[in-house]
């Protein structure tokens, strides 16, 4: 990873070190898969992992964003989580607004380029002629690396006039 900050305080050695203005990025086979910004964080001088708090914003490669108050970053595990609520838009299509996704946790794999909202995850996706697409489930998994999404759990989905429930729903995007 790469760390970018207005300023920062700290010593070198032992401690912490206190940033301003933080814009992390995380590296996946030598090209950027993550981008994070965030107000304020931290990076400890041992272990190197990294907390961000205040306005953060985790951008994937493939145009995922997420948005959510704070990040903490395990060097070792190379594993990008958020314990609070998170809102994911989507990457757009063609003329379309992409999906806008609520959940209360996220997990980010780097190396796996994976991310992952849990619990009481509700999403909608908006279509012509004002019709939307309502999905409520467990979890949902989204790739950087393709244009896939996993659902998971209690799956329910709503369209028009329809509705479908079921353990898992997997749609492919262009």
């Amino acid at each position: 990873w790469e760390l970018f900050s207005e300023s920062a305080e700290g010593s070198q050695g032992a401690g912490n070190w206190k940033l301003h203005q933080v814009r992390v990025l995380f590296y996946n086979k030598e090209k950027v898969e993550f981008t994070v910004t965030g107000d304020t964080g931290t990076i400890d001088a041992a272990t190197r992992n990294i907390s961000v708090l205040g306005n953060v914003i985790t951008r994937s490669e493939n145009g995922y964003l997420f948005k959510t108050s704070s990040i903490y970053y395990n060097t070792k595990s190379r594993l990008i989580e958020s314990p609070e609520q998170v809102e994911m838009r989507g990457p757009p299509e063609g003329n379309m607004g992409g999906m806008e996704l609520k959940g209360r946790k996220m997990k980010v794999f780097v190396d796996q380029s994976k991310m992952i909202i849990q619990e009481k995850v509700s999403a909608e996706k908006p279509y012509r002629e004002g019709k939307k697409f309502q999905i409520l489930a467990d979890a949902a998994e989204f790739s950087g690396k393709n244009n896939q999404a996993t659902f998971t759990g209690a799956v329910r989905m709503n369209y028009d006039n329809m509705r479908l429930e079921g353990p898992e729903a997997s749609f492919v995007y262009n």
